[in-house]
């Protein structure tokens, strides 16, 4: 397929590089796609998006230029494309800014020589040039972690009491969510976009996809399977309603395996994939998530020991990863003193490294379009 193959040839060689790991296609979200090519090869590409989750939870009138890649030795030609998007959207009736986006909205801002923390995409820190010289700003920053643990985590007992004691106060239950249970999943939905969308200004297209009340029996099924497979753990706190409170998100660093599956033979990826899978010991911490009403009592300090002993004890991890927008905490400028807050005082050491990202947006009022 010449999209895929555009990405593929423009990251050749870089060791770096992991493909956009994707389990599920946005539905509410009009798309058109652009090739471009210079002496007839292929050589970028564009999505123009219109995400009507994002418009009618957000109530912003964004599009999206998605997926972006350009070869570096055609970097010159990446103008054409990028207006040809832009006009595009300045089409689209009520659309007034127009952000980049890679599954979140954010773009390597730093160079650096490892894999990008998921969600993140492997984007070169150039692309910053090419958008700012079509007239695109700086919007938000965000700073992704990537935390390796120097000997043995766990919680200690006071913690772990701390944590279970909240659970018995308010009658709260934690437990796997039911991907087959219409019920959970419409919760973990409404939760899930709430929270990303609302809360954190992004868009996490894909997983909750498959959530939506209107997804039948087998949909919902074969999406556990899935799920399962890929070893994506969604577990929930519910109140003594059955309602859902909070939930985290638990799985393998997506980046990293893909990452790790590309080399050797190609006809071998899809098996070096699932091995790799079940046998990766770094995993991604997608997300602790609270109800609004739970929000800036503390409970996410309470709840984030409970899935950290689980990933790094009862999963077998021994490195999580995350991404954290700076702008939802004015006094961080770094992930380390989130991290120091969260297991620091565990006791156990872990090395921290931290990459830089930022959102670039284009206003049409701004431009000479």
């Amino acid at each position: 397929m010449v999209w895929t193959k555009v990405e593929h040839e423009a990251f050749r060689g870089d060791k770096s590089y992991a493909p956009l790991f994707s389990l599920f296609s946005s539905k509410g979200i009009e798309e058109e796609f652009f090739i471009l090519s210079v002496d007839g090869k292929n050589v970028g590409r564009a999505k123009v998006a219109v995400d009507m989750n994002w418009i009618s939870k957000r109530h912003e009138n964004v599009g999206f230029i998605d997926d972006f890649v350009i070869a570096s030795e055609y970097r010159d030609h990446a103008d054409a494309l990028i207006q040809k998007c832009l006009l595009v959207l300045k089409e689209k009736e009520g659309i007034d800014e127009v952000l980049v986006r890679y599954n979140l909205p954010a773009m390597q801002y730093d160079s650096f020589d490892q894999v990008a923390v998921f969600p993140c995409s492997h984007t070169p820190s150039w692309y910053i040039d090419i958008f700012e010289r079509n007239g695109f700003e700086i919007k938000k920053r965000w700073v992704a972690y990537r935390a390796t643990m120097e000997g043995e985590f766990s919680v200690p007992k006071d913690e772990s009491e701390k944590g279970g004691g909240l659970l018995d106060e308010h009658g709260w239950e934690i437990k796997r969510i039911n991907m087959r249970n219409n019920d959970e999943m419409k919760q973990y939905t409404e939760l899930f976009y709430g929270a990303f969308i609302e809360h954190f200004g992004w868009n996490p297209a894909g997983v909750a996809d498959i959530s939506e009340g209107s997804s039948s029996g087998i949909e919902r099924f074969l999406s556990g399977v899935i799920m399962r497979l890929v070893r994506f753990e969604l577990w929930g706190v519910f109140d003594k309603d059955k309602k859902l409170v909070a939930f985290a998100v638990v799985h393998p660093e997506y980046n990293e395996v893909m990452n790790a599956s590309l080399k050797g033979n190609k006809l071998l990826r899809l098996p070096k994939l699932l091995i790799n899978l079940r046998r990766a010991k770094m995993c991604t911490i997608d997300g602790i998530a609270l109800s609004k009403e739970l929000r800036g009592f503390g409970f996410a300090k309470t709840i984030a020991p409970l899935a950290l002993d689980f990933g790094m004890n009862k999963l077998g991890y021994r490195a999580f990863d995350g991404i954290i927008l700076l702008d939802n905490i004015p006094s961080l400028r770094t992930a380390q003193p989130l991290i120091d807050r969260y297991v620091k005082r565990f006791g156990v050491n872990f090395n921290v490294t931290e990459m830089n990202y930022v959102t670039m947006a284009y206003r049409f009022d701004s431009g000479d379009l």
